[in-house]
């Protein structure tokens, strides 16, 4: 006799949350705009001073866990739509017409990525 385990008790790595998929959703959206600010803090002051930054800090973590998590996608065509469509910036329409998908078709690839990096960052204890 083999033991049956349901799907919502054990799971070998946790799960992401609906609120913590949107909540992601949102990070990436404003994941360009915290990497140029990051890098632009990097340009123009000391790098001593910015490590003692709490701001510096938070904002330095947050780009290089989600850079990190981008990378453990595994699907290819997942992560080239998640890197388009958030680490270089464009928008939805611009992600649709890039790749030669219909739109519910870019809109599933854009959620299986976002939940992807939600449960890495669940993994990583990042979220709870």
């Amino acid at each position: 006799m083999v033991a049956e385990i349901e799907t919502n008790q054990f799971s070998l790595f946790p799960v992401a949350s609906l609120d913590e998929i949107n909540k992601m959703r949102k990070d990436l959206s404003k994941f360009k705009k915290m990497k140029k600010t990051k890098e632009d803090l990097e340009k123009h002051h000391n790098m001593e001073v910015l490590l003692k930054s709490d701001v510096y800090t938070r904002l330095s973590s947050m780009v290089d866990r989600i850079e990190r998590a981008f990378n453990l996608i595994i699907a290819e065509d997942v992560r080239a739509i998640i890197v388009y469509r958030f680490l270089e910036g464009h928008d939805r329409y611009e992600t649709i017409c890039k790749f030669d998908l219909c739109e519910r078709s870019i809109d599933r690839k854009i959620f299986e990525g976002i939940e992807s990096i939600a449960n890495t960052f669940k993994l990583w204890e990042v979220i709870q």
